[in-house]
């Protein structure tokens, strides 16, 4: 949770107490981190002390309790020895005190302490133990590089009071579920679509509206037609640049309107942009608004997913090809192409006229056939894309499951044009939710559009 000066503690402690320490910390949502601007830390920690000293840990099937035990002796060790560490590497701000009824039991006090930074937390640690992080207005950034470099993205809370604060931490961080003013567990189906990004999830948000999209497929599938073998693999060479420049070139690319990608494209590949341009204009140009309670407002984005890697053989075809480059792009993806020879000058042709169209350098880029597989390990690939439909992949899934970082997906692509749909398109986007208690900063203007 990234707090702010603006923000009003007394909703602060609430929120990081429910958040914190609800079902004793064990929810795969739980506060662990809390970032605290310093103009305001003294003063909220103090009061967060104070709230703390009037809880209650017991049998949780007494209403008199406000937490109950962990798990079991197990994950209770484990976490006295990660206090006992923090006794002696942080700087102890607060915790509940136990009882004689909790002497029974799997019992965790909750506990507060202040580090210096997220490099002092080495893996999760799944209980009530919250780490305070200090920071000045002038290093937010490091802030959102810090919350980005563990690779984790599954929920983030913000307070503040200023939007383009919250906007800010919001575009600029990956998790997959984003709270701001109010507190970052029970996300409700419908309302907050639940799951991760990066090393947090995998693929579509529980409880959304996409969910059971990833689970269908239209029309027929093709019948096996073999396998999809990857062809010979010659020395290895890398464009150790490649992968950089096309990761700084995602940024521009992905604050572009949904019509000026579409723009590009149309000069491009104009024979695909009439399959693509109704999908872009209904599931991409503007987030999806979702229901929710009066005075919160809950909205579903969807992001490219990141760099992919597309693989294109002897015996593919370039206007599948040129599908498949167009799609990456209409979603704000970056691609490295691993093509074989007979294909290079045709691509080089394409990614001319890309080029001249306007699309950001370096967006687009040629490898050899003999980088594809140090690329589909590389932890900052996100997915592969190939030909492979109604093939046996298993070959290619096989050097993909190697990889050190986060699983990413195979784009099978379809046999033909009526093959494509928005089923296929959603392989190259990953969503986030946006959940935001509007009378923190004002209240609800939507409600003065009612009509009595």
């Amino acid at each position: 949770m990234v707090v702010d000066s603006t923000a009003l503690p007394e909703q602060v402690v609430d929120d990081v107490i429910t958040s914190a320490f609800q079902s004793a910390g064990q929810r795969c949502s739980a506060l662990r981190v809390l970032f605290i601007q310093q103009d305001i830390a003294d003063n909220t920690l103090k009061m967060l002390s104070g709230a703390m000293a009037s809880m209650t840990a017991g049998d949780p099937r007494q209403l008199s309790s406000d937490l109950g035990p962990v798990i079991d002796s197990g994950a209770q060790a484990e976490l006295q020895a990660h206090i006992e560490r923090m006794h002696r590497e942080a700087k102890f701000i607060a915790k509940v005190e136990l009882d004689e009824q909790c002497s029974q039991g799997s019992f965790v006090a909750p506990h507060v302490f202040e580090i210096e930074s997220l490099d002092q937390l080495t893996e999760e640690v799944f209980g009530p133990v919250l780490h305070v992080i200090r920071y000045s207005s002038d290093q937010l950034g490091s802030v959102i590089e810090q919350i980005n470099n563990t690779g984790y993205g599954l929920t983030l809370g913000i307070h503040s009071r200023i939007e383009a604060f919250a906007e800010t931490v919001f575009r600029h961080t990956i998790a997959g579920n984003t709270y701001i003013n109010r507190n970052m567990v029970g996300a409700v189906v419908g309302v907050n679509p639940f799951g991760g990004r990066g090393l947090s999830g995998t693929g579509p948000k529980a409880g959304g509206p996409n969910y059971l999209l990833r689970f269908s497929a239209s029309g027929v599938m093709p019948a096996a037609k073999g396998e999809f073998a990857l062809e010979a693999q010659g020395p290895v060479k890398v464009d150790e640049n490649a992968v950089t420049n096309a990761i700084k070139a995602m940024p521009s690319w992905q604050t572009k309107p949904i019509d000026d990608r579409l723009a590009i494209l149309g000069k491009c590949c104009p024979d695909f942009l009439p399959l693509i341009e109704p999908i872009a204009r209904e599931k991409l140009a503007n987030p999806t608004e979702l229901p929710g309670p009066t005075g919160e407002e809950n909205k579903l984005f969807l992001f490219g997913r990141g760099l992919m890697v597309l693989v294109v053989n002897q015996a593919d075809s370039i206007s599948h090809a040129e599908k498949q480059i167009g799609s990456a792009l209409l979603c704000g993806c970056p691609l490295l192409i691993a093509s074989h020879g007979i294909h290079r000058a045709e691509l080089e042709s394409l990614l001319a006229t890309y080029q001249q169209a306007g699309l950001p350098e370096k967006l687009l880029q040629l490898v050899s056939m003999e980088s594809l597989l140090p690329l589909v390990e590389d932890g900052r690939i996100e997915g592969v894309i190939a030909n492979c439909l109604g093939r046996d992949s298993s070959a290619l899934r096989q050097k993909m499951a190697k990889r050190s970082g986060s699983i990413i997906p195979l784009i099978e692509w379809p046999e033909s044009d009526s093959g494509y749909n928005y089923h296929w398109l959603l392989w190259f986007l990953s969503e986030r939710t946006r959940t935001e208690n509007l009378v923190a900063r004002g209240g609800n203007t939507q409600l003065f559009n009612l009509v009595g």
